[in-house]
């Protein structure tokens, strides 16, 4: 989502991926089971990566 259609811009963030950090790869190397859905009846899995500066 562009920035210039948030609803609320002043608390938009960046997605991981614009650090380079390589969600799935990361996710799997901490054991946890994480897969790209194929279908939209397919379970999501959900998680929350908080990055502490």
């Amino acid at each position: 989502m562009e920035r210039s259609l948030c609803n609320q811009p002043e608390r938009a963030r960046p997605a991981p991926e614009a650090f380079a950090v390589d969600v799935y790869a990361t996710f799997k190397k901490l054991g946890y089971p994480i897969a790209v859905r194929t279908e939209p009846t397919q379970s999501m899995d959900r998680y929350v990566l908080l990055m502490v500066e």
